[in-house]
């Protein structure tokens, strides 16, 4: 999917969400969004926040922007802190997902919506109530990749008698590999034959 495209439904998803909270609840004359990025450092991230500070402009809300730079205590400490000065809502994209469980319970205990984006801390679990994650599902997206590789690379998904042809220009061969690494059942082998 283009970043921008990806950009842009995030942004929609996010729209929606805080217009839908702010119409049901007003918390005051200026709505107050805290964004906490994971690294603005990652050239994505930065695409969504640009987005995300324009929307909000456009919105009239204001966005306070902190980066975690790939901390999670830091990430952490900025959302008490974002919490601390009352914004009436919380976005984060999150450094570590197993680790957000400190997180939601201050937006929750605080009585804060809050919006996980692009890094699911949920897994397949329904998030609790007014936390929300916008974003794809991984495995979903990674076959939806995998299939169409296979696809313009001429061969067919359903057959087992696809024969690499090592010598065809531009051959792409993928394999999951466990006698490479035993300790790794997802490991995966690309070679790249350029001809």
């Amino acid at each position: 999917m283009n970043v921008r495209i990806k950009v842009a439904v995030v942004l929609l998803a996010l729209a929606v969400l805080l217009t839908g909270a702010v119409a049901c609840e007003k918390k005051s004359a200026e709505t107050t969004v805290g964004f906490v990025t994971c690294n603005m450092n990652d050239t994505f991230q930065t695409y969504v926040v640009d987005a995300a500070t324009e929307k909000a402009g456009e919105l009239g809300y204001k966005l306070t922007v902190q980066d975690a730079q790939e901390d999670v205590v830091r990430q952490q400490d900025q959302v008490d802190t974002l919490i601390e000065q009352g914004v009436d809502y919380l976005i984060v994209v999150p450094v570590d997902t197993s680790a957000m469980a400190p997180i939601t319970k201050a937006a929750q205990d605080a009585k804060i919506p809050l919006v996980y984006v692009n890094r699911n801390p949920f897994g397949e679990d329904q998030p609790p109530a007014d936390v929300y994650y916008v974003g794809s599902q991984e495995i979903v997206a990674g076959r939806f990749q995998g299939e169409e590789l296979v696809r313009q690379m001429g061969m067919d998904l359903e057959s087992t008698e696809n024969e690499p042809d090592y010598n065809k220009p531009g051959f792409l061969e993928m394999c999951v590999s466990p006698e490479q690494a035993p300790d790794e059942p997802s490991y995966v082998s690309i070679s790249f034959l350029q001809g």
